[in-house]
């Protein structure tokens, strides 16, 4: 297990670990986890992601619906 607190640290982590679950925040310090999801998503990873924000749109639920399943459809 590793916690990563910026976008910087995770694209990090992603290229040299496999992980199983990906549990991600959507407001970083440093930018959108959708924008790393997004990333994950069209590199051909289709590690589960948990997707976890504070934010109350529906929105932001919805981009961050389609935005995981992107490769998976």
């Amino acid at each position: 297990m590793d916690w990563v607190k910026a976008l910087s640290h995770a694209d990090v982590s992603l290229c040299s670990t496999h992980y199983d679950l990906i549990l991600l925040d959507l407001m970083l310090p440093d930018g959108n986890g959708i924008d790393l999801l997004n990333k994950i998503r069209k590199s051909g990873e289709t590690t589960p992601v948990i997707i976890l924000t504070a934010r109350e749109q529906l929105s932001d639920r919805i981009a961050g619906l389609n935005t995981a399943q992107m490769i998976i459809w």
